[in-house]
């Protein structure tokens, strides 16, 4: 039998699924009220004073013989009266009871699951111990005579040898013999080669020495116990929202956000470093995925229902409501689509090589978090701290805001699209949206760069001439060409103009040229509306030029 939720209210547990709306008769309502707030205690009153008149009348009749007895009905009144506030005391204690049994054991549950979080056991394993020389080796050519002296020395080893002849001057001889190539490292480490696994040397090391195969016994986590107390988790916080008023939901986002933090960091010390060069591709393919327990505590994050998100930011915190932070964590190469990670506190975190499909970043601080090689068609980054590096990445019909504010009151002020990278980033039909009033800092995006990015049919609205940033220098040049591409309330600058095909563009009587100049220049584009449009308008009609163009 499918298990069915509880009645939320009155109406759903009297079955009345067609509630009626009651807004349209809210005078009447206050009405209702106040009559039920005087008409209750005057009926109990009432109720209270007919019980005593009776009782002494049943009194009265005793005592003056006109009964025998107390009737019997007299007898339950008295005993009703006398008995009821020890009934109503019992019944109080009982709720008390059942309160703090119901908090121990929201407590228990959640001790429990974060015991079970570092649930480890022990795996046996074949391996071997070996030796790796490290470090830049000495290089020296030697003789048979000396050759066994080098070699006696720690870290040395005999690389090669070839037949060689030298002339000495001063003896006006040859001397001839085999010389021997011996290189000594300064330094080595141990590690443990697991069988069938190849041991990974990088330039410049070598293996010294390795030990007989032998059963390795080590402690890793367990996962699947792990995975069942995050998902018990997830229960609480939804249980909370639902039944509690959220009362456990954000503290379990913080043990949830905690676990992340400390079991995939991605500090200097986890060896996490960007290439030197472009090959961002071989980069992100050699990168390892983190732990399927790590994936699934942030699909639980992601996941949240709209009622769990109010929670949330009805929890008031020294800067305003609760954020998730997962600042500086590893979520690279993660499937993270359709996950809501609004105003979450990111900065430094690594999505590079994630799956971001219709994800959402909005007002999350994003400085200095990597999506190198992200794929993250239609995410929306309005109102985000834009200082990330978006190089090689997928951001087709993706939405991005950079907003200036002088309100101090505001989060990221006028900073939040300072050094955005977007560098050879696919941004088709992505949106870029100016709002605000820039300052004289020109902080609005500066150091942002579209170089070699392809930006087919991307619509900036709200550019105006404070942005400075790196434009393609080819940007109609093969793939990579502004067709479709739009401007709106746009105050373009002399770098775009002279990279740019205005013919191949689309823009209305909002747009300025980059001498303040308008529809009147006769440089306007022969294409380009001149009067004004409205927002409909003018998605009908850019819309309609996109399809016309070839």
């Amino acid at each position: 039998m499918k298990n069915k939720e509880p009645p939320q209210d009155l109406l759903d547990w009297m079955g009345l699924t067609n509630a009626p709306n009651w807004l349209g008769s809210r005078s009447f309502g206050r009405l209702v009220g106040t009559l039920l707030a005087v008409a209750v205690p005057v009926l109990f009153a009432g109720s209270l004073i007919t019980a005593f008149v009776v009782l002494w009348h049943t009194v009265d009749q005793a005592m003056n013989g006109e009964g025998a007895s107390i009737n019997l009905g007299a007898g339950a009144l008295i005993a009703a009266l006398l008995g009821a506030p020890f009934l109503i005391w019992s019944t109080v204690l009982k709720h008390q009871t059942v309160r703090y049994q119901k908090e121990g054991h929201i407590t228990d549950r959640i001790t429990k699951a974060v015991e079970q979080l570092g649930a480890e056991k022990s795996v046996d394993r074949i391996g071997r111990p070996a030796t790796i020389w490290t470090g830049t080796p000495s290089q020296m050519s030697v003789g048979s005579e000396s050759r066994d002296k080098y070699l006696e020395e720690p870290r040395s080893r005999l690389m090669g040898s070839e037949w060689s002849q030298r002339y000495n001057e001063e003896a006006d001889e040859v001397w001839e013999g085999r010389l021997y190539d011996i290189h000594t490292w300064p330094s080595e480490k141990t590690v443990i080669q697991w069988q069938g696994e190849e041991i990974a040397l990088v330039k410049s090391e070598e293996i010294g020495n390795v030990g007989d195969w032998q059963v390795f016994t080590e402690t890793v986590p367990n996962i699947e116990v792990r995975i069942g107390a995050i998902l018990s988790l997830e229960r609480i916080a939804q249980d909370s929202t639902r039944y509690d008023k959220g009362r456990d939901h954000v503290r379990v986002m913080e043990i949830l956000c905690a676990y992340v933090k400390e079991n995939s960091t991605a500090q200097p010390s986890s060896g996490l470093t960007k290439p030197d060069n472009k090959n961002h591709r071989k980069w992100v393919d050699d990168m390892a995925k983190p732990r399927e327990d790590i994936a699934m505590v942030l699909r639980v994050i992601g996941r949240r229902s709209n009622e769990q998100r109010e929670v949330e930011k009805a929890h008031v915190t020294f800067d305003g409501h609760y954020r998730l932070d997962l600042h500086g964590t590893n979520l690279r190469k993660m499937d993270l689509s359709g996950m809501n990670f609004d105003d979450a506190r990111l900065r430094g975190s690594w999505f590079d090589g994630a799956m971001l499909k219709q994800a959402s970043f909005k007002s999350a601080n994003l400085l200095e978090t990597s999506f190198i090689e992200a794929s993250a068609t239609g995410a929306q980054f309005e109102r985000a701290n834009l200082g990330a590096d978006f190089s090689d990445a997928i951001l087709d019909g993706a939405k991005f805001e950079f907003t200036e504010t002088d309100n101090e009151d505001s989060l990221f002020k006028s900073e939040n699209g300072r050094y955005a990278c977007f560098a050879g980033a696919q941004l088709l039909n992505a949106s870029f949206l100016f709002s605000g009033n820039p300052s004289k800092k020109r902080n609005w995006g500066i150091g942002a760069d579209f170089n070699d990015a392809s930006m087919r049919g991307c619509l900036f609205d709200g550019f105006n001439g404070f942005f400075e940033h790196v434009w393609p220098e080819q940007f109609h040049h093969g793939s990579k060409n502004e067709k479709g591409l739009a401007f709106r309330n746009c105050h373009l600058t002399e770098s775009i103009v002279s990279r740019c095909t205005l013919d191949l563009c689309f823009g209305d009587g909002t747009v300025k040229l980059p001498d303040g100049s308008g529809p009147e220049n006769p440089m306007w584009p022969s294409t380009w509306p001149k009067v004004i449009l409205s927002d409909i308008e003018y998605e009908s009609t850019l819309r309609e030029w996109r399809l016309s163009r070839p």
